[in-house]
């Protein structure tokens, strides 16, 4: 029986008086996303919360709770790019919630963006004055700021207002520690464990800097300590076996890797528990957990991959490349199975294969630092220095504490000249692994390079004595004395070396220098032209030639060996500096110019020789050229650094596109960390936009890297005058003029001198 077209309607128009009286409002339809956000995130499904916290700002874009949701379940996931920009953003909606602020400052402080900390801690501390987790927050944000002392004043401050907690002291403690206050830093640990005898915290940060100046025997007995007054304490059991990891004292370490694991019983821990077992060679042991890891739906991934190279390294092949597949099959952007993969392919000799695989373990997860350092080495060896040093920049970008990068970076900062990059990165190398004798001698050569002979003369007596028959040691005591001027003592140092070592570059450099320094041109020659024959691919031995035929005045010679550089290398950036050089000393731009833009167009990927042409455009006074050129080239090449360094001064110059010039500068930044070129263009941005508050870190960062550079000294006494610190100012400037009265920006600068001084 069919129904009635007048009930058909009724039914209609019930249903749809039903659906709006059911229909939720905004509010509940937010507030319900939330609270099953929350719930989610308290079961630690941190995918299903992200869901729901965006669904709710679907609703209400502006939802600030959602936005603290969002940003912790980012942070569960590992995201913290994209939880620190849901923080920001909720800071920005809760101006008056304090916490807020504080969370939102310290993410920030992790990330060494210290005036972005400080910000925050001064929002917090505008609404609770006297909030101790906010005073801790800017006084760690002044001192990555290099206020130390003003830094040392707040934590004072919080201490005065809680003075029975020993983290208060403990972070005193580390402020004075970072600066080398080493008798101040261990009276404020000790204060720290005399305030809470009983808190395992105080403990390991006592030990911990006990362990930063080699005091092994008292750390331990620190770490010892904290474990005993907890031995469930999670902390500082892992504080314990990363000690005796680190102390290569394995059969210790591995009862407190089994502890960790047991206590946590997070995946993480049991892998590293695993690992260390491979590593042992117990690899029965050690797969039997990474199947147990594998069983879990989370864990299928790491636990399968760890597997595979377990099965790799005890000589089972195939079974490691099909547990790999199985991976991969299941998710082909799995970042771990694709390093692990390439690593597999590069030691069977497939180097293509190889880096296309470390390419896309790269892509698929950006934070995997392995991954960046692998991928560097693949391009060291296939001499793409400029590539490699951007995944190592990379590498100490995520992880500060990466000494194989920073020693990596370090040689290549060296082999391209940039001798103040490399002593940089060797001090940090050593600060963290001091005995390490690789670091030791890059930071020697960097001296050496830097001029710097009474340091690198203490620093090589300490490695002469703990390498006596050293070829590398012999090497670098002749240079010292090449130094020196003792040119003989040199000669025989140096052919000590050769003798054991002909294949070392500083050494056939040494020699190459006293041939020089004695009048003996040929014997140079015939020492370059012998080394490029035995290895014609080798980039450091053709761009020894090159200098070398460049300093006998063989200008043809030299631009014949650069051009065949260029053939092993091309996007080697020594090369086009040296080339470009040369034809500015021969006056031949323009045949420069139409040498880089035939090299860019047989190979458009060549970033080096596309930014030469634009360097050679501003040199020609083509400015309005050298401006398109360079803003195609980082449109279209995002990475190229020195364009986008080149192009940004030429805004701030000329006081034109500024906010342009901010996001150019900061790129190249990214890209170019160390660089006190690169700080001083962001320095000088910041004070063209009148924030000069802001630039004075990066301004202050390039002076310490090159105090004799006025131009330098100069940007930041008019970036401290603009500051309204007139007495700084007046050092800088004065110290400016000191160097040089003719500097470009002199003639400004002696009218801010004059202006601070009468303030």
């Amino acid at each position: 029986m069919g129904v009635s077209g007048s009930v058909r309607a009724a039914c209609v128009f019930l249903a749809i008086a039903v659906a709006i009286g059911c229909a939720k409002t905004p509010e509940a339809s937010k507030q319900d996303h939330l609270k099953r956000g929350d719930v989610f995130a308290r079961d630690r499904k941190f995918a299903e919360a992200i869901v729901e916290y965006r669904s709710a700002l679907r609703v209400d874009p502006k939802y600030a709770e959602a936005f603290v949701g969002l940003g912790e379940a980012y942070i569960g996931v590992g995201d913290i790019k994209t939880a620190l920009a849901s923080y920001t953003r909720a800071a920005d909606l809760l101006p008056q919630n304090v916490d807020v602020q504080v969370k939102t400052g310290t993410m920030y402080l992790l990330r060494r963006a210290y005036v972005d900390a400080q910000t925050f801690a001064n929002k917090a501390l505008a609404q609770d004055p006297k909030n101790i987790v906010a005073l801790i927050l800017r006084a760690n944000a002044m001192a990555g700021l290099s206020q130390v002392d003003e830094a040392i004043k707040e934590i004072q401050e919080a201490i005065q207002l809680e003075p029975n907690r020993g983290d208060l002291y403990a972070n005193l403690g580390s402020v004075q520690a970072s600066v080398g206050r080493r008798e101040a830093a261990e009276a404020a640990f000790k204060q720290a464990v005399a305030v809470d005898p009983k808190s395992p915290r105080a403990h390991s940060a006592l030990g911990n800097f006990y362990w930063s100046v080699r005091r092994r025997d008292e750390a331990e007995a620190a770490f010892r300590k904290a474990v005993d007054l907890d031995p469930t304490d999670l902390l500082s059991n892992r504080i314990l076996a990363t000690f005796y990891l680190a102390s290569q004292r394995r059969p210790e370490a591995e009862k407190f890797l089994k502890i960790v694991a047991d206590l946590s019983g997070e995946i993480n821990d049991r892998l590293q528990q695993a690992d260390f077992l491979a590593v042992q060679g117990k690899f029965d042991e050690a797969i039997a957990i990474f199947k147990t890891v594998a069983q879990k739906p989370a864990g299928f991934g790491p636990g399968t991959t760890r597997q595979a190279g377990a099965e790799y390294a005890r000589g089972n092949q195939a079974e490691g490349h099909r547990l790999l597949d199985e991976v991969l099959k299941r998710n082909a952007l799995d970042a771990p199975a694709l390093l692990l993969s390439a690593r597999f392919l590069s030691r069977e000799n497939k180097p293509d294969e190889a880096l296309a695989q470390a390419q896309q373990s790269v892509r698929a997860d950006a934070g995997l630092t392995g991954a960046h350092f692998f991928l560097g080495q693949l391009y060291q060896r296939r001499g793409d220095s400029t590539n490699a040093i951007v995944e190592y920049q990379t590498v100490v970008q995520l992880n500060p504490r990466a000494t194989g990068a920073q020693l990596e970076l370090s040689r290549l900062s060296l082999a391209s000249g940039k001798a103040a990059d490399a002593v940089a990165y060797a001090d940090a190398a050593r600060r963290i692994e001091g005995t390490h004798p690789d670091i030791r001698v890059a930071l020697v050569r960097g001296l050496l390079e830097q001029g710097d002979v009474k340091r690198a003369e203490d620093e090589l007596k300490s490695l002469e004595k703990d390498f006596p028959g050293s070829a590398e040691v012999a090497s670098l005591i002749g240079n010292l004395y090449l130094r020196k001027r003792n040119i003989p003592a040199a000669r025989r140092a140096l052919e000590q070396s050769y003798r054991r070592d002909p294949s070392d570059i500083n050494t056939l450099s040494g020699l190459i220098a006293t041939d020089l320094a004695t009048n003996q041109p040929a014997a140079a020659r015939v020492r370059v032209e012998s080394a490029v024959a035995r290895a014609p691919k080798r980039m450091d031995f053709l761009l020894l030639a090159a200098r070398t035929y460049a300093v006998l005045g063989d200008a043809a010679r030299t631009e014949s060996i650069l051009k065949q550089a260029l053939t092993v290398d091309p996007a080697n950036a020594d090369c086009y500096s040296l080339l470009g050089q040369l034809y500015v000393q021969q006056g031949r731009l323009d045949d420069g110019r139409r040498e880089f833009e035939a090299m860019a167009k047989r190979d458009p990927k060549n970033v080096g020789a596309q930014t030469m042409v634009g360097i050679i455009l501003n040199k020609q006074g083509r400015v309005d050229d050298a401006v398109r050129q360079y803003e195609q080239l980082v449109t279209d090449r995002p990475e190229a650094a020195v364009a986008a360094n080149n192009l940004a001064w030429i805004y701030v110059e000329q006081i034109r596109n500024l906010d342009r010039a901010l996001t150019l500068a900061n790129s190249a930044r990214q890209a170019m960390p160390t660089d006190p070129g690169v700080a001083d263009t962001l320095g000088w941005t910041y004070y063209r936009k009148d924030l000069p508050l802001l630039g004075l870190p990066y301004l202050r960062e390039a002076v310490q890297k090159q105090p004799q550079n006025p131009v330098y000294r100069y940007h930041l006494g008019a970036t401290y005058a603009k500051a309204k610190n007139s007495q700084d100012a007046v050092i800088e400037l004065e110290a400016a003029l000191k160097i040089s009265a003719t500097f470009p920006g002199a003639d400004d600068a002696r009218k801010i001198l004059a202006q601070a001084k009468k303030k």
